[in-house]
């Protein structure tokens, strides 16, 4: 049956037509320009932020979608980026870090003046005398320290502004620098659903997505600076739907691409990614060949890249760290990767442990289980690698930032333990309490306006990842009630 369509009131129409526009022509002077001051009356209005105006675009386009097409909206791919763009620039804060500035930056270096290196931008305070630990120096030039593929994935956010007067200086990069981190999370968060939908039902697909987006480090890292996890989930994301969407000969390929580009973006994440390959060649084995193409196109531009800035195809910006960084005893990383206050994973997103609890309880009979499975085994070996780093923490972020990369894989296990869930009712209000407490701790991660001591708790982790006061909860008690020490 077609949905029901619904007409918008008048009202409501011209008033999001005048605000949308009114958005779009501001965001379009603050990225071709210096924001211009706007004067009313004798006063000077405060500056404006690219993220709040371009959140207000996306609530006004989901409210239209509402009105329009009201639960059917929740089958369109769309809608999802909407939201995801709405949930990540509303908080209205930077959650990157040292390790993003390269990746704010790159992509003025690439239009602007057609190069890979920063000499001599003058915004970075950087040059071959004082190099800062987010560059490398090589024959007198300045390159990134980290990988360059999230930078370029986001280039189309950067041409205006590129091309046009701004202010590479300008305080306004941090919100161009989200601006696009968010587009890739949005993009991600699109590809999870899309995959979704050719596993389970349409409504645990989109309660599924939602729960990936708000009760994930979706929303407190992916979206909150341009870090190399961003654009690794967002090609392990169009990994997964190749795998599951496709089924002629272009399903290789794009297994295959995804796979060399999330291992390009961050080579760490070979442990994730492998497990794509190998779940697509246990269903078909021919399919081989053309996925080693379409892996050989990202894997030798980052090998290029490597020896021109390294010195050695197979060489990071990490250097003797990615060697000898691996010093954390196992069970200290493991388990505060998983438990601890300030990253423990199934604190924050308490809804993975019954996302994992139903991935198990799939039928031996289930059409995907053992691609799922195999899925998986990449989320648990990110786990195991990840607890013997030694900033196993992630330094300056909220949530489990070094575990975020296998968040599209956990999005496939929430589809599975939706659909699980929606069998009886019992289950039903397990998911919906763990969901729903997942969301409320991410939320509230990045959307209380936390004081100076609790940032310090909860983000850089001033207490240690172990002291009960980095848990979002408890500091917004301690903050809100006069609890402890501020």
């Amino acid at each position: 049956m077609r949905p029901t369509s619904f007409r918008a009131p008048r009202w409501f129409v011209f008033l999001a037509l005048v605000l949308t526009v009114a958005c779009a022509i501001d965001i379009l002077n603050q990225l071709c320009l210096r924001p211009w001051p706007i004067w009313i009356a004798g006063f000077r209005l405060p500056q404006r932020r690219l993220q709040p105006e371009v959140a207000m675009v996306a609530i006004v386009l989901l409210a239209w979608y509402w009105i329009r097409f009201r639960a059917a909206m929740w089958r369109r791919p769309i809608v999802f980026g909407m939201l995801t763009v709405a949930l990540l620039l509303g908080n209205v804060r930077y959650g990157g870090s040292g390790d993003t500035i390269p990746a704010a930056h790159l992509n003025f270096e690439i239009i602007r003046r057609h190069t890979i290196t920063f000499d001599g931008v003058v915004a970075l305070n950087a040059s071959p005398d004082h190099v800062p630990y987010w560059f490398v120096e090589r024959e007198g030039r300045l390159y990134s320290r980290y990988p360059i593929l999230t930078p370029i994935l986001a280039i189309p956010v950067y041409v205006i502004p590129a091309l046009g007067q701004f202010d590479q200086a300008h305080a306004l990069v941090r919100d161009l620098e989200k601006l696009g981190a968010t587009l890739l999370a949005a993009a991600g968060a699109m590809l999870v659903f899309a995959a979704l939908t050719c596993l389970v039902d349409p409504r645990s697909a989109a309660l599924a997505t939602v729960v990936y987006i708000a009760g994930t480090a979706v929303v407190t890292v992916l979206g909150q600076g341009m870090w190399q996890h961003t654009g690794a989930t967002l090609c392990l994301s169009f990994g997964l739907w190749g795998l599951f969407a496709e089924t002629s000969w272009r399903r290789g390929l794009i297994v295959g691409i995804a796979t060399g580009a999330t291992i390009a973006a961050r080579p760490i994440d070979i442990v994730v990614a492998a497990p794509l390959v190998l779940a697509l060649l246990v269903e078909d084995r021919r399919a081989v060949w053309v996925v080693a193409c379409g892996m050989a196109g990202p894997l030798l531009a980052a090998a290029c890249y490597n020896d021109t800035v390294l010195g050695s195809p197979l060489a990071t910006g990490y250097g003797n760290e990615a060697s000898l960084g691996w010093t954390t005893p196992f069970l200290t990383g493991f388990t505060g990767l998983l438990v601890s206050p300030g990253r423990g994973l199934l604190l924050f997103s308490p809804i993975l442990a019954l996302a994992a609890w139903a991935v198990l309880r799939l039928p031996r009979a289930s059409q995907h289980r053992r691609t799922i499975m195999i899925l998986m085994t990449g989320a648990a070996g990110l786990l195991i690698v990840m607890s013997r780093w030694w900033a196993w923490y992630g330094g300056m972020s909220f949530g489990p930032r070094m575990l975020s990369d296998s968040l599209p894989i956990w999005g496939i296990a929430l589809g599975v333990a939706a659909a699980w869930s929606s069998e009886t009712r019992r289950r039903r209000q397990l998911f919906t309490t763990l969901a729903t407490l997942s969301v409320v701790i991410n939320l509230m991660t990045v959307y209380l306006p936390w004081s100076e001591p609790s940032l310090r708790r909860i983000q850089l982790l001033e207490d240690g990842p172990w002291a009960p006061g980095s848990f979002p909860p408890i500091a917004a008690a301690k903050q809100f009630f006069g609890l402890g020490h501020e």
